[in-house]
């Protein structure tokens, strides 16, 4: 699942290419994590501490809705609480930032 990085096709979206679960959010806003995330068949299955180096640093799943979170344009699209929820689950989950990895 670490390796599941979706191409260039974001029409518009986020950015060129980037993981399958963060650009699940880009297409689908938070129908498939939310899935992922109360499913009990995946639980501990899914490794939220994937990465990738964006701008030089890494940035977990937990990253990207941060920026989600601190862009005002990304947000009118978007479901705050929502957001801020799968922060709290994928953090219960062992989920990380990148500056939290070694």
């Amino acid at each position: 699942q670490n390796v599941l990085i979706c191409g260039n096709d974001t029409h518009g979206k986020i950015r060129d290419s980037e993981h399958i679960l963060k650009r699940s959010i880009a297409y689908d806003g938070t129908h498939f994590l939310r899935r992922i995330l109360e499913t009990e068949e995946y639980a501990g299955k899914v490794d939220y501490n994937f990465y990738e180096i964006v701008d030089g640093k890494k940035e977990t799943i937990l990253d990207y809705i941060d920026k989600i979170l601190n862009d005002e344009n990304l947000m009118i699209v978007y479901d705050k609480e929502e957001l801020e929820d799968f922060i709290d689950m994928i953090e219960d989950s062992e989920g990380k930032r990148g500056s939290e990895l070694k």
